[in-house]
């Protein structure tokens, strides 16, 4: 473990979750280029009706932060610039918003809290909050 990261490392992802949707028309509709793209590649959970086969994220990864809220207002700054087209482009696409938060802990813990206005923001993008904690502290 790198004793030189005392700080988290915090990884927060805008996801927009669903069934084989162009991820091409989706950035050019949202106008941000996403993080990633992920697609389910085994074939039993691909077919699945109740599970997404398709994630296209935008976020920041791996920011020394002792704010858990500090990066998700960052990540929803730039898409609360662009919420409306989200939210056309997630309805037609029957698509799913989701917050994810990774929190990597090697010495010290960051404050597990975000603001009301941060979660009026998740409110209103009717998108979901997930946080997980990778704690390597000793």
């Amino acid at each position: 473990m790198p004793d030189q990261l005392p700080a988290p490392q915090i990884t927060v992802w805008f996801v927009l979750a669903g069934d084989d949707f162009d991820a091409d028309a989706c950035t050019a509709a949202i106008g941000l280029s996403p993080a990633s793209i992920w697609r389910q590649k085994r074939p039993e959970l691909r077919d699945h009706p109740d599970l997404n086969n398709m994630n296209w994220s935008f976020g920041a990864e791996k920011v020394s932060e002792y704010s858990t809220n500090t990066v998700v207002a960052s990540v929803l700054k730039d898409v609360w610039q662009r919420r409306d087209a989200i939210a056309a482009f997630a309805s037609q696409h029957a698509l799913t918003a989701s917050v994810c938060c990774n929190i990597t802990i090697y010495q010290e813990r960051p404050v597990y809290q975000l603001s009301p206005d941060v979660m009026r923001k998740l409110a209103d993008l009717d998108a979901v909050f997930l946080m997980d904690i990778f704690d390597y502290s000793d």
